[in-house]
C-alpha cells in the first residue's frame, strides 16, 4: 500500500499504448478491494495517492464513482437490504415462465443482456437476488439464485 494508486481519471480514456503499460489489475497499488459487484466488477477504496479517499469500480477499466465513502456505503446497504428482503420472491421464479410472467409475478426493474458466446440472454433485476436465463422466445430456461448479495449503490 506504500505506492500510490496510479489513476486520476477513468482508464477508459487511456490510449492502447498506455493500457499496454499497465500492470495486471490485481497488482494495482494504493487501493483496498472491498466489494464484489458481480460479473467480476469490484469496488475499490483508494488509500494512497492523489485520489485518496475516493471509490472506484473496475473490471477491465477503472472509473471513479464520484461518491464519498459514506454516501456509497449507505446506498449499497439500502440496496443490499432490499435484495435480502426480496429473497422471498425467488421461489416464485420458475423455468417455463415468459419475460412478461416474471414481471407480473415479482415486479422489479429487470434488464436483459446478452450471454457472450451463448444463444441466451441473462435477465437480472437490481433488487431481486436471482439471475434468469431466457431463450430466444423470451422464456425462462434457468433460475440461478444469487449465492451472495450484490447491490450496486447507484
Amino acid at each position: 500500500m506504500s505506492k500510490p494508486f496510479p489513476f486520476v481519471a477513468a482508464t477508459g480514456l487511456l490510449t492502447d499504448e498506455e493500457l499496454d503499460r499497465l500492470p495486471d489489475r490485481d497488482e494495482y497499488p494504493g487501493v483496498l478491494e472491498f466489494c464484489h459487484q458481480g460479473c467480476a466488477i469490484y469496488s475499490y477504496l483508494v488509500v494512497n495517492g492523489p485520489t485518496y479517499g475516493t471509490l472506484w469500480d473496475g473490471r477491465e477499466d477503472f472509473y471513479p464513482t464520484g461518491l464519498a465513502f459514506g454516501v456509497w456505503y449507505r446506498r449499497w446497504l439500502e440496496r443490499a437490504l432490499r435484495a435480502l428482503d426480496n429473497e422471498r420472491l425467488v421461489p416464485r421464479l420458475r423455468v417455463g415462465m415468459s419475460r412478461a410472467d416474471v414481471l407480473t409475478e415479482v415486479g422489479g426493474d429487470w434488464q436483459a443482456r446478452p450471454a457472450l458466446g451463448r444463444p441466451v440472454q441473462y435477465f437480472e433485476a437490481t433488487d431481486i437476488p436471482a439471475q434468469l436465463e431466457l431463450d430466444e422466445r423470451d422464456m425462462v430456461i434457468k433460475v440461478r439464485p444469487w449465492s451472495f448479495i450484490t447491490a450496486r449503490p447507484y
